[in-house]
């Protein structure tokens, strides 16, 4: 007879499961952690992240207000607070931004502009004048630590190049009946220069008649040939983007209306003008026929032909341009204001991303 002791293996048997199940209840008690660790270091991360990138934006409407035109300081610069520290802004989630700002330069450390060098209205990147090209580098920081960085490049985006004249026409200039002044002179009273009262391309000069000319202050025209082609339909996409209303075929308003207008002709190509008055840009895709008074503070920019028929008036406080003829048998007011127009380029006008990295 055999006799086998086999008391108490029950007990080493369920000790030895209850270890193993110990083990594996803290081996993945220590990776739940882990991989909590890894979730929320990836959340703060990209909370810094989406913070920087904010940054990034918020730069380029600080450089808004900031007068860089020509600067030459090749430093870092950035909002700073009352105790002249660098400036963080606080998101809803405690997520803190912040920026800095530095001109770009050549591989010759020349500072690189956006602006019309050659004063042909036609904005070129160049290393004597303009707006500067900018580099925002952007950071992003959470109270639990982290941070995250961002680098882009910015270009000055100007809605319309600033006018030489009080009246640009492309072609034929006539005026013919009717009263009024094209003034050259900047009325702003801000020191501006004087423009010229009347400017064409003379793309051919014999084409160019200007007869019965109103009078300016000074009792001369200063009528100016062979100028800049000033190029009207370049920037046609720019303010219908940003058009505060368009109409089609007919400009007939009773209320003040403030922003940029933009007007599509009628089957014909025209757009009658019967009763407009406001501030802003108004941009007419055609042939402007003012049969009624038009009285404006800013630009009038017609892609097309400018008429203003016996019985109709145009006043203007800023600049008159036409890709087309200007035909003025009307009554006539155009006088140039630098300060209204700057302020338009200011409102209008602004800042382009045009590369970005993570760094």
């Amino acid at each position: 007879m055999i006799i086998r002791n086999e008391q108490g293996s029950v007990i080493i048997i369920a000790v030895m499961v209850l270890a193993l199940l110990t083990i594996i209840g803290i081996s993945s008690m220590k990776t739940s952690i882990i991989e909590q660790q890894i979730s929320t270091n990836h959340l703060i991360y990209q909370m810094n992240f989406y913070a920087a990138e904010s940054g990034a934006p918020h730069g380029s409407l600080w450089l808004k207000t900031l007068d860089l035109k020509d600067d030459t300081d090749k430093d870092w610069f950035m909002p700073l607070d009352a105790d002249d520290n660098q400036e963080w802004f606080e998101l809803s989630n405690k997520t803190k931004y912040t920026w800095k700002v530095q001109h770009q330069v050549n591989a010759d450390g020349d500072i690189l502009y956006y602006g019309d060098a050659n004063n042909d209205y036609m904005w070129e990147v160049n290393t004597t004048t303009g707006m500067p090209l900018e580099i925002i580098d952007a950071e992003g920081t959470h109270p639990r630590g982290g941070l995250a960085r961002i680098r882009t490049t910015w270009i000055y985006q100007p809605s319309f190049p600033a006018p030489q004249a009080a009246l640009f026409g492309h072609a034929l200039i006539e005026k013919s009946g009717g009263s009024g002044t094209i003034e050259g002179a900047d009325h702003s009273g801000s020191g501006c220069s004087n423009v010229a009262d009347i400017a064409t391309d003379g793309v051919n000069i014999d084409s160019i008649e200007v007869k019965d000319m109103v009078l300016d202050d000074d009792g001369v025209v200063d009528v100016r040939t062979a100028q800049p082609l000033y190029p009207v339909p370049l920037f046609r996409d720019v303010l219908l983007k940003r058009a505060t209303e368009v109409v089609v075929g007919e400009i007939d308003k009773a209320d003040f209306f403030e922003g940029i207008l933009f007007a599509y002709p009628d089957a014909d190509g025209n757009i009658d003008a019967k009763k407009l008055s406001g501030k802003g840009i108004l941009f007419v895709d055609g042939n402007l026929e003012v049969g009624g008074g038009i009285g404006w503070e800013g630009m009038i920019i017609v892609n097309g032909e400018i008429r203003v028929n016996g019985g109709g008036g145009l006043t203007t406080t800023g600049s008159v341009a036409a890709w087309g003829d200007v035909l003025l048998n009307g009554s006539v007011a155009i006088k140039y204001d630098c300060e209204v127009i700057s302020n338009l380029l200011n409102e209008y006008s602004g800042y382009r991303m045009t590369s970005w990295r993570q760094m």
